[in-house]
C-alpha cells in the first residue's frame, strides 16, 4: 500500500528532471504522467467528434463537454495536473507505488475515466 509520502514523490518526481544518469523512479513517474496527459487528449478527440444532440434540454451539457474538450486540446498540460493528482488520490489503497507507476494504458484509463466525465461535464470546479 502506497503511504501518503509515497505518493506525493510520485507525484513530485512526474515533472522532476531525470537528470544523467536517468533516475529510474523519475522517469516512471514521467511515463505514468505522460500517459495520463495521453489519455486526456484521447478523450477530448473523442468528444470533439460526438455530434451535438438537437434537443434543447441534452444540449448543455453537450457543449459543455465540447468546450473542455477544446480547452483539452488547447492546452493538455492544465488538466493533466489536476487529473494526475486525483487519480493517484484514488489509487487503490492496496497498489504498491511500483503497482501506480507501472499500471498500463487500460489502468491508467479506466482510472481516470470517471474524474474525465466530471470534467467533461463541467461538475468539477478546478477546470473552468
Amino acid at each position: 500500500m502506497a503511504t501518503l509520502l509515497e505518493l506525493n514523490t510520485i507525484e513530485m518526481n512526474s515533472t522532476a528532471d531525470p537528470g544523467e544518469p536517468p533516475d529510474a523512479a523519475i522517469v516512471a513517474a514521467r511515463e505514468l504522467r505522460a500517459k495520463v496527459r495521453s489519455a486526456i487528449l484521447k478523450r477530448a478527440g473523442v468528444l470533439m467528434a460526438t455530434a451535438i444532440p438537437t434537443p434543447e434540454a441534452t444540449r448543455g451539457p453537450a457543449l459543455e463537454a465540447l468546450a473542455w474538450a477544446q480547452r483539452a486540446l488547447e492546452n493538455p498540460e492544465g488538466p493533466t495536473a489536476s487529473v494526475f493528482r486525483l487519480a493517484l488520490a484514488r489509487s487503490p489503497g492496496a497498489a504498491t507505488p511500483a503497482a501506480i507507476l507501472a499500471a498500463n494504458d487500460q489502468a491508467v484509463e479506466d482510472g481516470i475515466t470517471p474524474i474525465l466525465a466530471l470534467l467533461a461535464k463541467g461538475l468539477h470546479p478546478g477546470q473552468r
